[in-house]
């Protein structure tokens, strides 16, 4: 394995965008190296399993891969097994306890050196993670430009790690502080998708609205990445509440580009728990951003991130965050039950909330927010929307799907004379609580 020609490798990706954004410049490097990318790992020569530590229950599914893995490279000893990401940067070396056939085990900022790595004859445990070696860096490989097909939707990183260290959450241990790109080479990247046949950009970040470059915020950035030819549609993720900002809502506003969609994480209404959280902002700041946000972009969509059973949350704290999703009717909400993450301050909090408590909360809201959204989308048939078609249906491969500007799922019954790439209007005839239906006007 001296190089990458006609060699095969497999790789899968747990988590969030950032890790799909990893992996396609990680793939993009091996392609270029000459391998070739298979759907399934029986037959590869190198499997890579690119990891998420934000939850035990993301771990032990990644865990569970790779005990497979082993498995398999215990019938063919020339295969080479690689762990990335986060959660390979929390468990280091420990992992090879757990499983001694993986080859390399490699944080999130020196997962890209996995291609020189097997070329210098790396192997049986090579161990590369920042914490280690004091080297969080800002990572974009010279050697990565868009080789691998991107479709019509693209990621793009604008940072890397968080300094926020919010009481719960692993990512500032595993990804380090908060580093900028230059915009040089985000604007660079984003003419190479464009030229590539990209047409929506979706700007990455823990937290992008802490981004600045000299004398250029994150609305700056918006407004420059909106002049490049053939991007029709830029979206962002993950904003912070204590960061987001007016001049940020007015130029959502101004900027055609730009779609009216805010993911704004809340975690909790109850101000006592979002202190504990360390979210630095009260549920009154929140609902005031939002009241802004909206009042400039009135066909704001808005989404959101909860957790419940946090730490020493109560009945009356958890009705809170009830009575606040009800009060701002999310458009939709990714909700999950408290996990204690090894290292964080959340850890140190005295917990005697059951599995069982937290799973009854977690289901009440699911059914509260549900019962919102779909009363939200059902506001929009009879409308109009503009939908990017993306693909084919997962449940009806006879049928196109798409995104309208606010994010939501569009499925497009009639097909007829609709293409991937398309940017079409809709009339939207059905609605539930995550998709909508419509017709090709």
């Amino acid at each position: 394995m001296n190089n990458g020609s006609s060699q095969k490798f497999y790789l899968r990706t747990f988590g969030c965008q950032m890790n799909e954004y990893d992996s396609e410049l990680l793939t993009d490097q091996l392609l270029s190296a000459g391998w070739q990318r298979i759907k399934h790992p029986d037959d590869a020569d190198l499997i890579i399993y690119n990891t998420c530590s934000v939850r035990e229950k993301a771990e032990a599914r990644v865990l569970a891969h790779i005990m497979e893995s082993a498995a398999l490279k215990r019938q063919n000893p020339d295969m080479k097994l690689a762990v990335i990401g986060c959660m390979a940067e929390r468990v280091g070396k420990n992992l090879l306890e757990f499983c001694p056939q993986v080859d390399f085990i490699l944080g999130p900022d020196f997962a890209f050196r996995l291609p020189e790595l097997i070329n210098n004859g790396f192997k049986n445990g090579a161990v590369f993670i920042a914490s280690e070696e004091n080297e969080f860096l800002i990572i974009t490989p010279e050697s990565a430009s868009p080789t691998a097909p991107r479709g019509i939707s693209a990621f793009v990183a604008i940072s890397r790690g968080c300094e926020n260290y919010c009481s719960y959450c692993i990512v500032p241990y595993v990804r380090g502080p908060l580093r900028n790109r230059k915009v040089s080479d985000i604007l660079n990247e984003v003419h190479q998708l464009a030229s590539n046949g990209v047409k929506e950009i979706t700007l990455l970040g823990q937290n992008v609205n802490s981004y600045s470059d000299g004398n250029i915020d994150f609305a700056d950035l918006l407004a420059l990445v909106s002049e490049i030819d053939r991007i029709v549609r830029i979206r962002f993720t993950t904003s912070h509440p204590k960061d987001v900002s007016e001049k940020l809502f007015r130029t959502m506003a101004d900027t055609p580009q730009v779609c009216e969609n805010l993911h704004l994480p809340m975690q909790s209404g109850s101000d006592r728990i979002l202190k504990l959280m360390n979210r630095g902002y009260n549920f009154g700041q929140y609902r005031d951003s939002i009241d802004i946000a909206r009042k400039i972009i009135p066909e704001l969509c808005l989404t959101t991130d909860l957790i419940v059973g946090f730490p020493t949350e109560t009945e009356d704290d958890f009705q809170k965050t009830l009575d606040a999703i009800t009060e701002i009717e999310f458009d939709a909400a990714f909700m999950f039950r408290y996990s204690n993450r090894p290292g964080t301050a959340a850890e140190k909090i005295e917990d005697s909330l059951t599995d069982q408590i937290r799973i009854e909360r977690l289901n009440r809201l699911i059914d509260h927010q549900q019962r919102l959204a779909k009363k939200n989308n059902q506001r929009l048939v009879g409308k109009q929307v503009e939908v990017l078609v993306d693909g084919v249906s997962k449940r009806n491969k006879s049928e196109f799907k798409g995104k309208d500007r606010g994010g939501r799922t569009v499925i497009l019954p009639d097909s007829y004379g609709i293409a991937i790439g398309d940017i079409i209007n809709v009339r939207i005839t059905k609605a539930d609580s995550w998709t909508l239906f419509g017709d090709n006007l």
